[in-house]
């Protein structure tokens, strides 16, 4: 991510490769075209990717990268280095015109470190490694003056010991907190610990030595406000239980010669004005506690900033209706996903075709459908941490490598010759070209996670290999076709009349023939079975849960006419079962050609629910369920108790619901 947080600086000069007038635009399309390009790191994964970018953003990176080549000399001097870092900081970052004081305090302290390191000149030539190491340790060591300070600090008592303020807030002074309640250790009494104090040199303090230190510590509090103090606590605790004003609290009132009336014990704070003694008169009104009761009754100078501003919101025009209806326990609307018809939605839906992962998404739940290719909101696949390894990368990875191999073995006649000869030099040379391929997009990843995945991934795909091999060989179905694209017409009896020409389409993982191509298996790859659980294949697609192998079993009747389909197939690379389990999930051709029907309606039916525009939220938080992956929690109210509700009665009556629950 280095090159695109130095672009989203607000330092950086882009105006130096763009028109004029291009660079604030730039600025605000460069995350998406960067996420475009798929770069996740620094320049070695950019030097790969110019020829794909836009001529700004190229020309623009392309001198940046010249001007950084500078920096990959084996070693130089270190007034050298620092004068070259210096250059480049200077030809590609600058301060706005209204930099504040303390940016231009920044740079020219940047400056100095800089200069700084010049000084090492004697101690020979450095790596560029080795510099920049030296100067992120100044930096990270360096300080600035602080500015004089005219805003509101909160810090603990502890903290604000020897400090001086104009005006002083005492927080928590009831009993229990300031003092707090301080007890003997009773298995080591103060009785027992100043005997092993004074005549035993040891230092252990006495426990009941805390009431002095925190009685100095208010008394210091106390004079460090040159104005005013405010002394406050609490009149409830969390659980709506009285509390009373502290020791210490009363005891500055009567030193001032004030009492707490019972007034003031309400309303829980009292003000003190440094030149009149202790102001008793002046208490702060209370602050009714439940928020529709604060709105409405309460001053807005008595809210917090966010009460304040939803009081504001609700004020405005149709914003109060809005609240009312997304807290209303009745039928689903607007604001739970059933939108109305989605013409634009629709309209795209028609050019592009209708994919399985889509369909099978709206099946899982119609609201993270909504999100994904509806409002394109990203991926519904929760991202990686920050130097793992993506699970989707990992896929393809898998994919790319089995499409490999057996297309070298296509290619080079395998399975023309008998006896076949040995295949596992090609799966090794399958995995060793897709491995250097995708090491740039595995870039972000730390080396030594990669390493470990790399080797995990071999291991994994020469036992699936092996296996898979194996079974060719027993039931003689050789690969054939690999990672195929198929388009047709969606032959679907009660198509909904908004979607007269819809396509559908796929790309198959495999497709294997028997010896005289009368019989075909579908294969499709899978990572692993964990989001499936128990279930197996045929309740999946019965169920509407799994929709890719129906869909290419339709598709393929236009790619081979003349075969029949055997059976279709799940492959699991990732085997989480015992050793004597194999890594396949089947549904055989007879149980498809008995279902296809029943199959084709429900997927009908769906299409029916997508054109009238109708999105609720499915909920599935369980251990296999499909809230654990989604990465559209930030928009999904499963947790708000009356959308949740309005959103299960709408499952609850609709088709989708009916689909699920077929055997």
């Amino acid at each position: 991510h280095e090159v695109v947080d130095l672009l989203r600086s607000p330092y950086f000069r882009a105006e130096r490769a763009l028109p004029p007038g291009r660079a604030p635009s730039f600025r605000d399309r460069l995350p998406r075209e960067a996420a475009e390009l798929g770069v996740a790191a620094g320049w070695r994964v950019w030097d790969s990717k110019l020829d794909a970018a836009s001529p700004p953003l190229s020309r623009l990176l392309r001198e940046m990268r010249e001007d950084a080549r500078q920096f990959e000399t084996a070693s130089r001097g270190w007034a050298d280095w620092a004068a070259a870092t210096k250059e480049f900081l200077e030809k590609w970052l600058k301060l706005p015109r209204d930099a504040s004081p303390a940016e231009s305090a920044a740079w020219e302290h940047l400056s100095a470190q800089l200069q700084a390191l010049s000084e090492f000149e004697a101690l020979g030539p450095a790596s560029w490694d080795f510099f920049l190491d030296t100067l992120a340790e100044k930096l990270e060591n360096a300080t600035l003056a602080p500015p004089p300070s005219r805003g509101v600090r909160v810090m603990s008592a502890m903290d604000a010991r020897g400090e001086s303020f104009r005006i002083l807030f005492l927080l928590g002074l009831q009993e229990g907190l300031f003092p707090r309640q301080v007890r003997e250790d009773p298995l080591l009494r103060d009785e027992v610990r100043s005997r092993l104090r004074h005549p035993g040199g040891y230092w252990i303090a006495r426990k009941g030595s805390g009431h002095e230190e925190e009685r100095l510590l208010f008394t210091l509090l106390v004079g460090s406000a040159r104005e005013r103090l405010y002394a406050l606590y609490s009149r409830s605790d969390e659980e709506g239980k009285a509390q009373s004003p502290s020791v210490y609290l009363r005891e500055l009132c009567r030193s001032a010669g004030r009492e707490i009336s019972a007034r003031h014990r309400g309303q829980g704070s009292t003000t003190s004005s440094r030149g009149a003694g202790l102001d008793l008169s002046s208490a702060c009104e209370s602050v009714p506690r439940p928020p529709a009761v604060k709105w409405s009754r309460c001053p807005s100078r008595l809210m917090t900033c966010r009460e304040a501003a939803i009081e504001r919101g609700l004020r405005e025009e149709g914003v109060e209706a809005h609240v009312l209806r997304l807290n209303a326990w009745e039928r689903g609307g607007v604001h739970d996903g059933i939108i109305g018809r989605p013409d634009a939605f629709l309209k795209r839906l028609q050019a592009e075709g209708l994919s399985p992962s889509a369909l099978e998404s709206f099946s899982t739940c119609p609201f993270q459908f909504f999100s994904q290719y509806v409002l394109n909101l990203g991926s519904a696949e929760k991202e990686p941490e920050r130097g793992a390894l993506a699970p989707t990368l990992r896929g393809e990875i898998y994919h790319a490598v089995l499409e490999g191999f057996y297309r070298r073995l296509q290619e080079t006649g395998f399975w023309n010759s008998s006896p076949h000869p040995s295949w596992e030099t090609a799966l090794s040379q399958a995995m060793e070209s897709v491995f250097e391929a995708y090491a740039e997009k595995a870039s972000s990843v730390y080396p030594l996670v990669w390493e470990a995945h790399r080797l995990d991934m071999r291991s994994r795909l020469e036992r699936f290999v092996r296996w898979d091999m194996g079974r060719i060989e027993s039931e003689g179905f050789i690969p054939a076709y690999f990672e195929t694209e198929l388009r047709a017409p969606a032959r679907l009896s009660g198509k909904p009349e908004e979607l007269p020409g819809l396509i559908l389409r796929g790309r198959v993982d495999r497709i294997d023939l028997d010896a005289g191509g009368r019989r075909y298996r579908i294969v499709d790859y899978k990572t692993s079975w964990r989001r499936y659980g128990s279930q197996n294949l045929a309740h999946l697609i019965r169920g509407m849960r799994a929709q890719q192998l129906p869909i290419y079993a339709e598709l393929s009747r236009a790619l081979l006419p003349e075969s029949a389909l055997d059976r279709l197939c799940c492959y699991i690379i990732e085997q989480s079962q015992p050793a004597e389990s194999e890594p396949v999930r089947e549904y055989g051709g007879s149980d498809w050609e008995q279902d296809r029907p029943r199959v084709l309606r429900g997927i009908a039916d769906l299409v029916s629910d997508i054109a009238r525009g109708w999105f609720p939220i499915v909920a599935d938080p369980g251990e296999f369920g499909h809230c654990r992956w989604c990465s559209f929690a930030g928009v999904c109210r499963k947790s708000h108790g009356p959308s949740r509700r309005r959103a299960e009665e709408e499952y609850a009556a609709s088709s989708l619901s009916r689909l699920h629950r077929q055997p």
